[in-house]
């Protein structure tokens, strides 16, 4: 099993995980030696190396007893055409009993998709509690400007709903959990303009986003994931930032919604989630918004910070 000391090259080479080895790791962390040394000195005080490797051990569990786990979505025709949609794949985190889903999205600025942090572990903690999880591999950075990234999220549910009988999940009642980022990408999902009905598919049920990315359209939007989403030609054309400004787009029919952040984030300002609740608040749509102490962003899990459970709590709010 894998340990913090285990070298990420061995994460990589690990014959159960041959199938998906490229989509483990964003290729900015493979060459670091160990997994207790991801987090580059930036993270290494707000990741948590225990749920990372709690995620792999997990994962390796899972494949031990023959399950398949990886799913390229895009059919070898469309992925022939078009080599960027051989990134776009998805991970099942898959329970015995028929439950309904989660599909979770990871963060990472719409430069890379960090799921060994975020949705990994998540997953597994989904899958604990008796849900089947999905984590998304969406297109980022020169090859994910909009509207790839929701293309990718809307294809990955499509091909759940579709094998919703292979998966045994209840087509009912899903949820999007979305982190930084990807939690602006799961709060577009819930939009009727840039999500969900534009693409013909249901509702999700309910989101879950921590420490999202809201606004692009204000002088609290997250510049890296501006130019990341929109393209560097796009950053000064305000008119199409505030169309992915997810405060704009709420309407009567967004789902229900558990957010948190903490109170002086260092990466996304607080008032990304305040512009969301008051938003959420003037449709009359049901939401839970936690605010804690201090200025991490990327707890993920936030197994032993000051917003551990939040998870637990997410996922009540989903089955009142």
């Amino acid at each position: 099993m894998f340990s913090s000391k285990t070298k990420i090259s061995d994460v990589l080479n690990d014959e159960d995980f041959r199938d998906f080895q490229d989509f483990l790791f964003p290729e900015m962390f493979t060459q670091h030696r160990l997994i207790r040394g991801v987090g580059l000195k930036v993270f290494d005080k707000v990741w948590s190396v225990e749920s990372i490797v709690s995620g792999f051990n997990y994962m390796k569990e899972l494949r031990q007893q023959g399950e398949k786990l990886f799913y390229p979505v895009y059919d070898e025709a469309a992925a022939k055409k078009d080599l960027s949609l051989k990134k776009q794949v998805l991970f099942h985190f898959p329970v015995k009993e028929k439950t309904k889903f989660a599909v979770i999205c990871a963060g990472g600025g719409y430069e890379s998709v960090c799921s060994f942090v975020e949705a990994f572990p998540v997953a597994e903690a989904l899958n604990r509690m008796g849900y089947h999880a999905f984590v998304v591999n969406y297109r980022v950075g020169a090859e994910g400007h909009f509207p790839h990234p929701m293309d990718d999220l809307a294809n990955a549910v499509s091909y759940i709903l579709k094998h919703a009988d292979e998966f045994n999940v209840d087509t009912e009642d899903y949820a999007v959990a979305g982190f930084s980022a990807g939690g602006h990408l799961a709060a577009s999902f819930g939009t009727e303009h840039l999500g969900f009905a534009h693409y013909g598919l249901p509702a999700p049920g309910m989101l879950m986003l921590a420490y999202p990315v809201v606004t692009m359209g204000s002088e609290y939007g997250h510049k890296g994931s501006v130019i990341q989403l929109l393209g560097k030609e796009n950053a000064g054309n305000m008119e199409l930032r505030a169309e992915y400004s997810i405060e704009n787009q709420v309407t009567d029919q967004y789902p229900k919604t558990y957010m948190w952040q903490c109170e002086a984030d260092n990466t996304v300002p607080i008032e990304n989630t305040k512009l969301l609740a008051k938003a959420l608040d003037d449709h009359n749509i049901p939401f839970q918004y936690h605010v804690y102490p201090g200025n991490a962003h990327g707890w993920g899990l936030a197994t032993g910070k000051a917003a551990e459970g939040w998870l637990k709590e997410a996922v009540d709010f989903w089955e009142e």
